[in-house]
């Protein structure tokens, strides 16, 4: 009797710990930590980031332990650009002899040189340590999470979707609380400049998470099935409102561009009905009247200023070629 309770006690682990459970345990990890990312103060925090990237390289372990060879990885430009991103980024702490840093970054050795007489013999290019370990991390969540995303999401990028939508909406959310009880700290931690407070200390993050989830929440509006539609195309233009209240003169501008080439997208699929356009349509006509009436004069205020920002970035350019000649590939620190 005992050796029977045994086996089956065997059986329930091994089912517990089968392929299965392993690929849905990972991908619902992976959801979990882009979810935690977002509404844990963005990744602005270093303890955020830490936690997430052990959870990654957890979740990336397990993965390789028990998924099949069948799975296997592909790397995207995304995620090689994230790559060697990290790469530099690590090559900037390592300590380097000081007769390299003529070479790799002038400016670097000068301000080494004036503010010692004798600068040291050995140091990294990095003028401020902690900050680019911290950028570090950051990098290892993106590559990891890349990664994870490409094996595990490939016949099941839904949930991926689903996610990453909820997840704006949730940022939405908060925002939303922070606004109604005049709340211009996030959590309490970190003062915003937006007028809009979310998660995200920076509204370009802000507005940058929302835009995404509200173009993926439309994604799934138009290929759900008509009891979930009207959930989606809610979380959609709520996300859309969260972006112009962002008052991120780029971030609006992208996603009106990144609106306006997908409907142009979806007018060509002919296999759409006319129903699901028309309430795209509707829905995109709703989310405009909220922000006419929630943030209208803010938002007339933020663009009566960007031909004063446009100016300033026109000037940027005419001194690229010179901050390129000065400062070289690594800058200064």
């Amino acid at each position: 009797m005992k050796r029977t309770r045994r086996r089956a006690r065997a059986r329930r682990w091994t089912r517990w710990f089968s392929v299965a459970n392993a690929r849905s345990g990972a991908r619902l990890a992976v959801v979990g930590c882009a979810m935690f990312l977002a509404l844990a103060m963005g990744g602005a925090h270093p303890w955020v980031n830490g936690v997430a990237a052990v959870s990654l390289i957890v979740v990336a372990v397990v993965t390789l332990l028990r998924l099949p060879p069948r799975y296997r990885v592909s790397v995207t430009s995304p995620v090689t650009l994230v790559v060697v991103a990290y790469a530099a980024t690590a090559f900037k702490l390592l300590p380097l002899p000081h007769g390299w840093m003529a070479g790799l970054s002038p400016a670097t050795a000068s301000l080494y040189a004036s503010a010692d007489a004798s600068p040291p013999s050995w140091h990294a290019l990095t003028l401020d340590v902690p900050s680019s370990q911290h950028e570090l991390v950051k990098l290892t969540v993106l590559v990891l999470g890349g990664l994870l995303a490409s094996a595990l999401f490939v016949r099941r990028s839904r949930v991926l979707y689903i996610g990453v939508t909820v997840a704006g909406a949730a940022v939405f959310a908060v925002g939303l609380v922070h606004l109604l009880f005049e709340v211009p700290t996030p959590y309490g931690v970190f003062r915003s400049t937006s007028p809009f407070p979310t998660s995200f200390i920076n509204p370009y993050h802000t507005s940058a998470l929302l835009g995404f989830s509200s173009l993926l929440g439309c994604g799934l509006f138009l290929s759900e099935p008509k009891s979930k539609r009207i959930v989606w195309g809610c979380l959609s233009m709520l996300c859309a409102v969260g972006v112009a209240l962002s008052l991120s003169r780029g971030g609006i501008l992208a996603f009106c561009g990144a609106c306006l080439f997908t409907f142009a997208l979806l007018w060509m699929q002919k296999h759409l009905e006319g129903t699901k356009l028309l309430a795209t349509q509707l829905g995109v006509a709703i989310a405009l009247m909220l922000i006419a009436y929630l943030s209208y004069a803010e938002l007339l205020a933020e663009f009566a200023t960007l031909s004063d920002v446009e100016a300033a970035n026109t000037n940027l350019l005419h001194a690229l070629p010179t901050l390129l000649s000065d400062y070289g590939v690594f800058g200064v620190g």
